[in-house]
């Protein structure tokens, strides 16, 4: 009790739906980023209105036709498989009572931009590189397995990158350099394909690029030149920056 208050006190913790969620997807594992959206709201009780990519719409369309069939009551789920000007619509719309965002940095900011001033939640999810960190004294062999079995994640389009120690530097690269050539590219719809194939040609240009520019910043590559590669030694660009996937940049500890 606080002092100078006298008498009982009693505080009540009141859960109740925030009303409409605006959801605005990227192109990269739309079906797994909306269920990660959908169904933490629609068990509180909340109305999802959700934007994918324009280039991924399809796996959201299906996966709102099942919520229909399951018994979702119609208007709870509205898809809307439009482009950027419509994401900014309902970023603005007094009537979204909340917005996820998931896409690059630039767009997060305009995102938030757009929404100050409203006094609503807004979460951004900018999806940077994922680390992970091979120290001397655990399985290299095991870390640069999963780290492989990763680049087939999303189409390719799973951004990790890696820091190993100077006494795992070799060992890791000999792994890699091992799985990587082995992973089978091809339809996403055969269960022996390993990665799929990347969503469009601009995305396509935009990894090539990104290797280009490592290989100008001294980086050094192994594996087999195409579509999956495994950098060692990179510059800093590519270790900095979220490419377009099928990249495994690496850096050296001490």
């Amino acid at each position: 009790m606080a002092a100078g208050v006298s008498g009982a006190a009693h505080a009540a913790l009141v859960s109740a739906p925030t009303g409409v969620l605006a959801a605005i997807l990227p192109s990269t594992a739309p079906h797994v980023t909306a269920l990660t959206r959908l169904i933490p709201a629609l068990v509180a009780g909340c109305s999802v209105l959700l934007k994918p990519a324009p280039r991924t719409p399809l796996s959201t369309l299906a996966l709102a036709e099942l919520f229909l069939e399951a018994g979702l009551p119609p208007g709870v789920l509205s898809i809307l498989p439009t482009g950027r000007a419509t994401a900014d619509y309902l970023v603005a719309h007094p009537g979204v009572d909340a917005v996820s965002f998931s896409g690059s940095t630039a767009a997060a900011h305009r995102v938030s931009a757009a929404a100050r001033g409203r006094l609503r939640p807004v979460s951004t999810d900018t999806v940077g590189r994922r680390v992970t960190i091979v120290r001397p004294d655990i399985d290299a062999v095991a870390a640069a397995r999963a780290a492989a079995s990763e680049l087939g994640c999303a189409a390719g389009g799973s951004s990790i990158r890696l820091i190993v120690s100077r006494d795992s530097q070799e060992e890791v690269l000999q792994v890699l350099a091992g799985c990587v050539p082995r992973l089978r590219i091809g339809d996403p719809a055969d269960p022996t394909t390993d990665i799929g194939p990347v969503v469009s040609r601009s995305r396509q240009a935009a990894s090539c690029a990104a290797i280009r520019t490592a290989t100008g910043e001294g980086t050094t590559r192994g594996g087999r030149p195409g579509p999956a590669g495994v950098a060692a030694r990179a510059g800093r660009r590519v270790l900095t920056q979220r490419s377009s996937g099928r990249t495994l940049p690496g850096r050296l500890s001490r």
